[in-house]
């Protein structure tokens, strides 16, 4: 806060001197007004303001904004803090499609004015009644993230890390220090030293990938129109970045060729990097499931070695039509059996050994005997087991948003993009994190 006060000190002085010499020229008696110097003084502060803004994600003229935006990142049940998030999320939309300054917004205004939002301050501060009503939506809310985390399920499966530079390298211990017989020592003047264990450690790199999506609207919309349809837009926007970033999680391949015949563009979210499939099937890791038996599946899971043990860091990945046979086995147990104490991964639908079978329609169920898809033959299904601790989502840039006018076609483009990566943790070479059942032959 100290260089915004700075900031905000400067402007205040460059006013009152602006002020200053308006009164005394009304006077006579006054040196002639350098508007063009006073004014570029105010315009060069303002910059500064913005960039500040930019810099932090808020900028206001009095008050804290600190307990605000932890608000707006936080998980309370509160129907205000809930109305504040909804209504940030509403206010930024709008704005970018608008392309104008949430401040000018007659939506914000009469929000700020109407929506019971000077109840909602104090929840925002409680040392002061009238703290935050100064606050500027400028970054999306939990709830938005919550929406796009809520049609997550593969992803949900593995931990997200934040990607300090776009590219990243993350340091792993490979290998524990060993413990080594130690026997007593006997002399004072040349001790036997003990052995020496020194931990095996490697890195994984990390780079951002950037993936969007574009939504265009005519460019007749206006404040008032829009508004009834942000509720879908929020919706549809967080739909189209989940489904794309699972179907790069499952299906992703950034090798030349793409492992799928029918993925040839370059800008196909699965070429962003390499998914649970490919990295299974291009190291080995494989198991027919041309008899579609819990032995089978089982051999799986033993193929994983001891990644494979212990089944609260397992997850099952299929299709809908996996689910049919998956529901075929005696030792599938579904959720109304768990109990009410269990916890139900996201996505869920059953159990086979207590591992969560998750659900994805980004599991194909076009591909041929080996996995993959082809130009000839592809009427098999393939199920997926993984130990979700051994990869890791690298997150450089969460979901943002803005706007642009296309003047050949009148138009308004609304884009939303993401920056990120996938990686295994360890080198899945040697290191058995993922298996894939191949060559089922569906319903």
């Amino acid at each position: 806060m100290a260089d915004d006060n700075k900031i905000l000190d400067e402007l205040k002085q460059n006013i009152a001197e602006l002020k200053k010499q308006i009164a005394e020229s009304k006077n006579g008696n006054a040196v002639p007004l350098d508007e063009a110097r006073v004014t570029e003084m105010i315009k060069a502060k303002l910059d500064a303001a913005d960039a500040l803004r930019a810099r932090k994600g808020s900028f206001v003229m009095d008050g804290e904004t600190e307990e605000a935006h932890s608000l707006l990142k936080s998980d309370s049940k509160d129907e205000k803090v809930v109305e504040m998030r909804k209504f940030n999320d509403n206010c930024l939309i709008l704005s970018s499609l608008l392309q104008r300054p949430v401040q000018t917004l007659k939506y914000f205004r009469k929000g700020m004015e109407n929506r019971g939002l000077s109840d909602l301050a104090k929840s925002m501060n409680t040392t002061g009644a009238n703290q935050g009503t100064d606050w500027i939506p400028t970054q999306f809310s939990s709830d938005l993230y919550r929406l796009v985390h809520l049609e997550y399920k593969v992803a949900s499966l593995f931990r997200e890390i934040a990607m300090p530079t776009p590219v990243y390298k993350l340091p792993v211990v490979k290998s524990e220090s060993s413990p080594f017989l130690a026997t007593e020592q006997t002399s004072d003047t040349t001790p036997t030293k003990f052995t020496a264990s020194t931990p095996n450690t490697t890195n994984v790199t990390f780079t951002a990938q950037k993936w969007a999506t574009r939504v265009v609207f005519s460019d007749e919309i206006s404040e008032d129109s829009i508004i009834p349809i942000v509720e879908y837009i929020k919706s549809d926007m967080a739909m189209k970045i989940a489904h794309g970033y699972e179907d790069a999680l499952v299906n992703g391949d950034n090798t030349a060729t793409h492992m799928d015949a029918d993925v040839t563009s370059a800008s196909d979210i699965r070429k962003a990097w390499k998914g649970l499939r490919k990295l299974a099937v291009a190291n080995g890791w494989t198991k027919s499931l041309s008899s579609f038996t819990t032995a089978n599946l089982r051999s799986m899971r033993a193929q994983m070695g001891k990644y494979g043990v212990d089944p609260s860091k397992l997850a099952w990945i299929i299709s809908p039509k996996d689910l049919q046979l998956f529901l075929g086995l005696a030792e599938v147990i579904t959720m109304e059996k768990y109990g009410p104490q269990a916890t139900i991964v996201t996505g869920e639908l059953a159990r086979l050994d207590n591992i969560p079978i998750i659900l994805s329609e980004k599991m194909r169920e076009d591909v041929n005997a080996s996995g993959v898809n082809d130009s000839t033959t592809n009427n098999k299904g393939i199920v997926l087991l993984c130990y979700t601790g051994g990869f890791l989502r690298g997150m450089r840039r969460q979901l943002t948003t803005g706007s642009f006018i296309d003047v050949q076609t009148d138009q308004t483009v609304l884009v939303n993009t993401m920056r990120g990566d996938f990686e295994p943790v360890y080198n899945i070479a040697t290191e058995p994190l993922v298996s894939l059942g191949i060559n089922i032959t569906l319903p």
